[in-house]
């Protein structure tokens, strides 16, 4: 190639980009570029016109969702606007005095709790009482954890959950497995038992009953959505651990009706919320086959009686010796019975019941 033709070549090449430039900032393409700005702009004002056309909702969503998130501080602002600006909104000094107690603010709580029972709303009475036990410390006066407590207690747990939370719990796992591998194979049933999860949590035991093969099915119930999401995620050789997941309110649990009898029955967390031992052992008792065991799980109480609500954590500790009473009172043995020591230097005590 010649040096003119050369230079004609690179001629057009630079005509060619010239006129790409110019179409870029031509006035169609400016005129665009200004019309999808200022869509945008619009669309964006109409949220924010709908947005202040129901700030109240606007507020009460972000309230509960601060709430939900444990966003306490944020929370309370949230509720203050509602409790000042939107009257309409009855539930506010209820979240403010649990968000207060949460804070341990316990002359705020109490302020907001006894302003919310006094009112003619009932909705969250039974969680709102509850709340104001504790704020009096009337603790002897609880008997059960309200149902949208607990399931709030484990939804908290559910977000703060780690590998380091997953593992403090394979020490009691290891002694619950050598001891069910004990049982199930003195009554020659070594492999393969149906089992029932009430209230679970991580699902941690339960995955460590089908990783070892104690049980091929397992159906489970609990109080919190997240939990469930977290316990719906575990696998053993690619299978969901469990074959059913549901679902329930403590108070369904404890009142559960159960036609289906299972080889083994596992109640890790029931204790937690509820001081009626009775019902807890009667329901693993009714749902257990003549040759089943049940699992109980129970945190030691450092604190005279038998059961005592310790009102830092919310949950029930217990007497080791009243525990075995009402278990043989209820027409059960304790087979198995040991502790164990959480990392916070708490005692927790693993029985296994049987018929």
């Amino acid at each position: 190639m010649g040096i003119i033709q050369f230079l004609m070549a690179w001629r057009d090449l630079l005509l060619n980009f010239l006129n790409e430039i110019k179409k870029m900032f031509s006035i169609k393409s400016l005129r665009e570029l200004f019309e999808d700005g200022m869509n945008n702009i619009s669309n964006h004002l109409n949220i924010f016109r709908g947005r202040l056309s129901n700030l109240p909702q606007t507020n009460i969503e972000l309230a509960l969702y601060h709430y939900n998130h444990s966003n306490l501080k944020d929370a309370v602002f949230r509720f203050k606007m509602l409790k000042r600006f939107y009257k309409d909104y009855q539930y506010s000094d209820y979240y403010l005095g649990r968000c207060y107690l949460e804070l341990n603010n316990i002359e705020k709580a109490k302020i907001h709790l006894s302003a919310y029972i006094a009112s003619d709303n009932k909705d969250f009475l039974e969680s709102a009482e509850y709340c104001y036990r504790i704020v009096l410390r009337d603790t002897k006066s609880i008997k059960q954890v309200p149902d949208i407590i607990a399931e709030r207690i484990y939804d908290q747990i559910s977000k703060v959950y780690n590998d380091v939370f997953f593992r403090s719990e394979e020490n009691y796992c290891t002694l619950i497995i050598s001891s069910l591998n004990k049982y199930f194979a003195e009554i020659n049933s070594p492999y393969g038992n149906k089992a029932l999860d009430l209230c679970v949590a991580t699902g941690k035991i339960s995955d460590a009953i089908k990783s070892h093969k104690i049980s091929s099915t397992i159906d489970g119930l609990s109080i919190s959505q997240n939990m469930i999401d977290i316990a719906s995620s575990l696998r053993v050789d690619n299978i969901p651990v469990f074959n059913s997941l549901k679902k329930a309110s403590l108070r369904d649990i404890l009142a559960l009706q159960q036609s289906e009898k299972y080889k083994l029955v596992v109640a890790d967390n029931l204790m937690t919320f509820t001081s009626d031992l009775n019902a807890i052992i009667s329901l693993i008792s009714s749902s257990l086959d003549e040759s089943g065991v049940g699992v109980i799980v129970f945190r030691n109480s450092k604190n005279s009686g038998d059961v005592f609500f310790d009102y830092m954590y919310e949950e029930f500790t217990y007497d080791v010796a009243y525990v075995e009473k009402c278990v043989n009172d209820m027409g059960m043995k304790t087979y198995m019975n040991q502790n164990f020591k959480f990392p916070n230097g708490d005692i927790f005590s693993v029985m296994l019941l049987i018929k």
